[in-house]
């Protein structure tokens, strides 16, 4: 509008020239989409550094394994952490495939059949940012497999995280002195005052849980829509996985903050009990 504002009467309109709303929504999804997946790479990130600090400072730390509520073997709190952190290496891999995905230009299909006019779509790539350009100009309009890799990192780095979290927790109610949580992760009950449970950590994860819910359900959106262009269909898969990417992101801040600052091991204790059962250190 503003375009055709600043040109003669005769040329209105020709800025749309090739240009159709359809290609144009994908675009501007995916433009918007992989500005998310960069900030969720970028918090997946920072999480993997501050556990390789933190598995880094309890190589040492013993603590027994158990297999279905026996124990089974010995290890460290450092081994345990850079299980995860293994896991993650894996998890960044799918959220650069979710990124190569994403970031891909679908405009200049119109509403699938593009146009006879003699446009440059590869121009428009560039120019944009995009990495490439989805070639077929049906293919650009009505694909969903980018949302179902947006799924697949978003359960590929939130599952361990939350595995950890649920690990961590079960030591405290077994050994409530193992791990300690900061006054930020602890809530004092008035009616007993006496005890500080661990309500922020609660909290914190059923938050990951809510985004492995969220990524379910964009998986079974997108592949429950009819093979064809999408329109309304769209705005609701750009939400489920606008919504999904910043919860996501949030979460793995704040498992960032409770790993990094609001946690205390406690080695004492934790080497006690690797000394019982037959659970200590072998060769």
């Amino acid at each position: 509008e503003r375009m055709d504002a600043q040109l003669p009467a005769g040329l209105a309109g020709t800025g749309r020239v090739g240009r159709g709303t359809i290609d144009v929504a994908a675009g501007a999804a995916r433009v918007v989409l992989r500005e998310d997946v960069l900030r969720f790479c970028a918090a997946v990130e920072t999480l993997r550094t501050t556990l390789i600090e933190l598995a880094s400072a309890h190589i040492v730390s013993l603590l027994p394994v158990s297999i279905a509520g026996q124990v089974a073997q010995p290890t460290s709190f450092g081994h345990m952490i850079a299980a995860v952190v293994s896991q993650l290496t894996r998890a960044a891999a799918r959220i650069e495939n979710a990124y190569a995905e994403v970031n891909r230009s679908p405009l200049g299909s119109g509403a699938l059949a593009s146009t006879g006019m003699p446009i440059d779509r590869e121009r428009l790539t560039d120019l944009l940012g995009f990495d490439g350009l989805i070639e077929n100009t049906f293919d650009a309009v009505s694909a969903t497999d980018h949302f179902g890799a947006i799924a697949d990192a978003l359960d590929a780095a939130i599952a361990p995280v939350d595995r950890l979290l649920g690990a961590i927790t079960d030591w405290v109610r077994a050994e409530p002195d193992s791990f300690r949580f900061g006054a930020d992760w602890t809530s004092l009950l008035s009616d007993l005052p006496q005890a500080r449970p661990a309500l922020g950590v609660g909290a914190l994860i059923e938050s990951l849980r809510a985004v492995l819910v969220a990524s379910a359900s964009l998986r079974s959106a997108a592949g429950r829509i009819a093979f064809g262009p999408l329109t309304v269909e769209l705005d609701r898969l750009l939400k489920l996985a606008d919504g999904a990417l910043d919860h996501g992101s949030a979460a793995i801040d704040r498992t960032n903050a409770l790993l990094g600052e609001g946690l205390e091991v406690n080695r004492a204790l934790l080497a006690k009990r690797a000394g019982k059962g037959f659970s200590t250190s072998s060769d």
